[in-house]
């Protein structure tokens, strides 16, 4: 469920999402408190966007909080090694006709330590960075 408001030049946007105890979300990482048992996550999350007046740039900004398994799921389907963490973005865009370009800075407050619970073939990127790094992605979208 999701909630949007308009504030002035700014777009607010909350949001909760549930998901029931099920297999898919079994803990089945290498914590001490694995023993394959169903689990539930909890996620809710707040976004703020807005354009900057009389100019192609956009801001945004994500704040989230996940509630879950802590570990690992059956097929790679949760990645919250402690059961909770945060998450959040800032970012930019530039708009170019059709075009917008953006850039975004992701972080958690998941920790090294922390993602050393996963099983060892996901604590790590496919280039050996960790899980926990924060990353800066670039984007490109187009509006017709």
């Amino acid at each position: 469920m999701k909630l949007g408001y308009g504030l002035g030049p700014a777009d607010v946007l909350v949001g909760v999402a549930y998901a029931p105890k099920q297999e898919a979300l079994a803990n089945v990482s290498a914590t001490p408190f694995s023993n394959g048992q169903k689990e539930d996550n909890l996620y809710i999350w707040g976004d703020l966007s807005t354009g900057l007046p009389n100019s192609p740039i956009s801001l945004s900004a994500h704040l989230g909080y996940s509630d879950g398994n802590p570990g690992l799921g059956p097929n790679g389907t949760s990645i919250a090694p402690t059961g909770t963490y945060l998450d959040w973005s800032l970012g930019a865009g530039y708009a170019l006709g059709p075009l917008t370009l953006s850039v975004t800075y992701v972080d958690t407050d998941i920790s090294r330590a922390e993602s050393a619970y996963l099983l060892p073939n996901f604590q790590n990127t496919k280039n050996g960075g960790s899980i926990a790094d924060s990353q800066i992605v670039f984007g490109v979208s187009a509006g017709f």
